[in-house]
């Protein structure tokens, strides 16, 4: 698969899920790595989640996002105050925000094609960071916020 493809097909997926329902303003960076991203990953107290998929082409794709934003995106997706979200309420809406990029980036890629996906999984940041690193390659797209930054990788298998 055509990486630029992609990259631009991940963006137009971000967009539409973070810009349109989240109303998340971003800017796409140019960053390669989670290291060109966040000057210290390990720092960022970033959550991880993880959704396989097969198709046309397999792999899974690895969304990061800073626990903060986290929060603050679920939060303002229940109307509630921030100190009322429960810890699980918010890995579920990451997990969520991931399985919408995903069905969106598919159907925009090739809406004709079958992707069988999995179940979008909380993992733990170092293993994330770990697979966009990957030997195999990964496309790569951080996300600018306001205060904030995200990642999005798609690992082939």
């Amino acid at each position: 698969m055509d990486r630029e493809l992609l990259k631009k097909t991940m963006r137009n997926s971000i967009s539409e899920v973070l810009e349109k329902m989240f109303f998340l303003p971003l800017d796409f960076s140019e960053a390669g790595t989670p290291g060109e991203l966040w000057e210290d990953p390990a720092a960022a107290d970033l959550m991880a989640v993880r959704l396989s998929f097969a198709g046309p082409f397999s792999g899974s794709l690895v969304f990061l996002i800073p626990r903060k934003l986290g929060v603050d995106l679920t939060a303002d997706f229940m109307g509630v105050e921030k100190d009322a979200v429960p810890p699980e309420h918010v890995e579920q809406t990451v997990e969520e925000i991931l399985n919408m990029i995903a069905g969106s980036t598919f159907s925009i890629l090739d809406d004709q094609a079958v992707y069988e996906l999995g179940i979008p999984e909380s993992t733990s940041a170092q293993q994330a960071l770990a697979a966009t690193s990957s030997p195999r390659g990964a496309v790569f797209q951080g996300v600018d916020t306001l205060d904030s930054r995200i990642a999005l990788a798609l690992v082939g298998a």
